[in-house]
């Protein structure tokens, strides 16, 4: 696979709808693929953000790149604060204009990009799906993330998509573990027992 980096303080974050369906991509007839990754760039244009656009349209276009990668912190300092937020403009649109950086672009959150904490992993904590809520993780793992404050745990695991809020606490629950198979879609209030 080519691939051409760039790694810089420099690409958007900008959230699809969950329903989207990603395209298809066609590898050229050796196979490969040419891929920009960039990160940490969201400055409105300042800290050479504007000549590393402008470097990377040029490779771009050298390289005949099909997508970008960014790997987070994608504007500075507290992500965006909504559809309209004009630092989407003044750190990405106004940016990137390149016409060979008009691709599609694959963005992960940075901790710069939203605002609250947020966890990740595999297991559930709490969940009304088949796997349930995992033990070991309720006592172990939920005091740490209490004690930090955190808003957010996301995961895997249980093959369901769900949101799971208390009055009892700030920390909510978003298993995402939808991608393989689904079962039956039910609401669930408050936090499962098991």
């Amino acid at each position: 696979m080519r691939v051409a980096v760039v790694l810089s303080s420099a690409v958007w974050f900008m959230a699809a709808a969950a329903v989207a369906e990603l395209p298809r991509l066609e590898h050229s007839g050796d196979g490969s693929l040419a891929v920009l990754v960039v990160g940490d760039w969201g400055r409105k244009g300042a800290y050479n953000q504007t000549q590393v656009a402008t470097q990377m349209g040029v490779t771009a276009e050298a390289v005949k790149i099909d997508f970008v990668i960014s790997t987070g912190d994608n504007f500075y300092d507290d992500g965006l604060t909504g559809v309209d937020d004009p630092n989407f403009y003044h750190s990405f649109a106004d940016i990137y204009t390149a016409p060979s950086l008009q691709k599609q672009w694959y963005n992960v959150l940075g901790n710069h990009d939203y605002r609250g904490n947020i966890v990740v992993g595999h297991h559930t904590i709490k969940s009304a799906g088949h796997h349930g809520n995992t033990v070991e993780l309720e006592a172990q793992l939920l005091p740490i993330l209490e004690a930090h404050d955190v808003d957010l745990y996301v995961n895997g695991h249980d093959h369901c998509l769900e949101h799971i809020s208390s009055s009892r606490t700030k920390l909510s629950f978003s298993p995402v573990g939808q991608g393989r198979k689904r079962g039956k879609v039910t609401l669930a209030h408050g936090i499962p027992r098991r």
